[in-house]
């Protein structure tokens, strides 16, 4: 659980120095299983992808607590309440139109690099 990301792909090290890669957001399918070293494009797109992961989830929280406190009668705005809401749903859409694409297009190239490594073309 400690390393969900989005696109469902993760890594454990060895200690003989073989690297599993796993997919699946919460059941783990067996990938592939090779030496580290070989491995090293997909270690770093899978890093990515859980950095990645981190942010949206950051960013996840601060709208939802931002949210939560301005619903607040006492704390929401006296004047221009509908144009805040309104500029508020509208960063909230241009964050999950720039998180959605850049996601899926992290998922297609950790599964080409993982594809290339089981001999695939």
């Amino acid at each position: 659980m400690t390393s969900f990301n989005l696109t469902g792909y993760s890594y454990t090290f060895h200690e003989n120095g073989m690297l599993t890669i796993e997919k699946g957001h919460f059941v783990k399918e067996h990938v592939i299983y090779l030496p580290a070293n070989e491995a090293m494009k997909a270690i770093i797109l899978i890093i990515e992808a859980d950095n990645y992961w981190n942010l949206t989830y950051s960013l996840s929280l601060l709208f939802t607590t931002l949210f939560l406190v301005s619903s607040f009668k006492e704390s929401r705005p006296k004047k221009h309440w509908k144009r805040y809401a309104a500029i508020y749903f509208l960063l909230l859409v241009a964050i999950l139109i720039w998180i959605i694409p850049t996601q899926l297009a992290l998922t297609e190239e950790i599964s080409k690099s993982i594809s290339l490594l089981k001999g695939g073309a």
